[in-house]
């Protein structure tokens, strides 16, 4: 996730990642690994990193 680097953006950064977590396992994803933040070096963005993981059956992909 790339976050503004706008001083005026009203983020709550963590209230967004926990609610976008709590969607990914309601809709059967595991997170994998959670980053530290992390700051871009050419545009000085904060950055998070998440990595997420689904199992799938080959029925549900033919569906999907």
């Amino acid at each position: 996730m790339f976050y503004s680097n706008d001083e005026d953006a009203a983020i709550d950064i963590t209230s967004s990642e926990i609610e976008l977590m709590k969607t990914l396992v309601e809709k059967n994803w595991l997170i994998a690994r959670s980053q530290e933040h992390y700051l871009d070096p050419n545009t000085k963005q904060m950055i998070k990193n998440l990595t997420v993981e689904r199992t799938m059956t080959l029925s549900e992909i033919a569906n999907s």
